[in-house]
């Protein structure tokens, strides 16, 4: 990219919050997905209106946004692989518990939300029948 491009593109330090909100907004209406992952903040408000069967653990560093989008494989050199936390950008002291439940409420979400969407694109496009088109046998 160059110098002049860069400059039209950058952002001024004390713009960068209300920028990175109107950025996180866009992509949060394209989707029920992406809105179920752009509003951490709300599942914590939900959580702290309905939470309180949760079991209380120690107030340590939580990811505070763990769902499988954050999570990845590392592996090192003699062939180990752990999965990990990768993403720290929304990193609180916590109850640990918050970050299980917002793990275990996000795959089952996301996985609806994702059928859901492609479903109503392919509805908006006439082609929901190649959804529903039986499984043929691979060639062999």
């Amino acid at each position: 990219m160059g110098r002049a491009a860069y400059r039209e593109n950058s952002v001024n330090s004390k713009d960068r919050k209300g920028y990175l909100e109107r950025v996180r907004n866009r992509k949060m209406a394209q989707s029920p997905h992406a809105y179920v992952r752009g509003s951490v903040i709300r599942f914590y408000e939900w959580l702290d209106r309905n939470g309180s069967a949760l079991p209380q653990g120690p107030a340590i560093w939580i990811c505070g946004d763990c769902h499988l989008g954050n999570l990845g494989a590392l592996a090192d050199l003699e062939g180990n692989v752990d999965i990990q936390i990768l993403d720290f950008d929304q990193t609180v002291i916590g109850n640990p518990a918050h970050d299980l439940v917002r793990l275990g409420a996000y795959g089952p979400r996301s996985c609806f939300a994702l059928m859901a969407t492609k479903w109503i694109r392919l509805l908006g496009f006439g082609r929901a029948s190649l959804i529903c088109s039986p499984i043929t046998k691979p060639p062999i």
